[in-house]
C-alpha cells in the first residue's frame, strides 16, 4: 500500500492491492511481489491527464504482457510468472476497485460485510477447482472493474483464499467491524484464524 502526500494524493490517491501467486507455480512468490511493488511504482507515474482506470488498466496491461512473455518462455510450465492481483486506488471519495483470481474484496458499511469482488474459479466437482482467470495466465487480460462511492467509517478488506476460505463470513464480518482496535491487528487475527482452522495456504490480509 502507499499513500503519497500533497499533490500525488490529489492527483493519484492512495493505492492497497494484494496479490497470490498461484500454488502450481515455483515462480509464484516472485510473481506476486513484483507485480504489487510494480504496479504501484507504475501508477504513481502515469500522466495526471489519465483517468483512474485508465491509468489501472494500462498498468495491469503492461504487467500482465511481461509476466506471460517471461513466463511462457521460462523452461518448465511450472515455473510460469501467475498471481491474482485485487486492488482499490482511493481518490477524493470514491473507491475504484480491480480485480482478477480469487483474492477477494469486500467492503464494510454500518457492521454488513458485502463480498464485491467475484472470484475467478471454475469447479470440476466439489473439492476440485481451477483459476482461469489470473495475471500472466493470459495474454490477454481479463480485468474487473467496480467503483464504489464512499461514506465515513467505511472499511475494506482484501484476502487471499488462504484466509477467506478457511474462516466463516460471520467471523470475518464481526472482527473487520470491531472499533477501537488497531487494523493491523484485526488482519493478523484473522491470520491466525485461518491457520488455527488447519488452512495451509498462504495467508495475507489487509484491512
Amino acid at each position: 500500500a502507499q499513500q503519497p502526500s500533497g499533490a500525488v494524493r490529489q492527483t493519484k490517491g492512495a493505492v492497497v492491492c494484494l496479490a497470490d501467486g498461484v500454488s502450481c507455480s515455483s515462480n509464484a512468490k516472485e510473481a506476486s511481489q513484483l507485480s504489487v511493488t510494480t504496479f504501484i511504482n507504475d501508477y504513481f507515474s502515469t500522466p495526471e491527464s489519465w483517468t483512474v482506470k485508465e491509468c489501472v488498466a494500462r498498468v495491469l496491461s503492461s504487467l500482465n504482457s511481461w509476466l506471460y512473455h517471461h513466463g511462457k518462455h521460462a523452461s518448465h510450465r511450472q515455473n510460469s510468472l501467475v498471481t491474482t492481483f485485487s486492488g482499490i486506488v482511493f481518490k477524493s471519495n470514491t473507491a475504484y476497485l480491480f480485480h482478477i483470481g480469487d483474492s477477494r474484496i469486500y467492503h464494510l458499511r454500518q457492521g454488513k460485510l458485502q463480498q464485491i469482488t467475484r472470484d475467478h474459479v471454475q469447479f470440476r466437482s466439489k473439492n476440485d477447482s481451477f483459476l482461469y482467470r489470473a495475471l500472466g495466465m493470459d495474454c490477454h487480460l481479463d480485468v474487473d472493474f467496480s467503483q464504489i462511492e464512499l461514506q465515513q467509517g467505511d472499511r475494506f478488506v482484501l484476502t487471499t483464499d488462504g484466509v477467506h476460505e478457511s474462516v466463516s463470513h460471520e467471523y470475518l464480518q464481526s472482527v473487520a467491524a470491531q472499533k477501537n482496535v488497531s487494523l493491523e491487528s484485526l488482519a493478523k487475527s484473522l491470520c491466525s484464524e485461518a491457520e488455527a482452522n488447519g488452512s495451509t495456504d498462504n495467508l495475507s490480509c489487509f484491512i
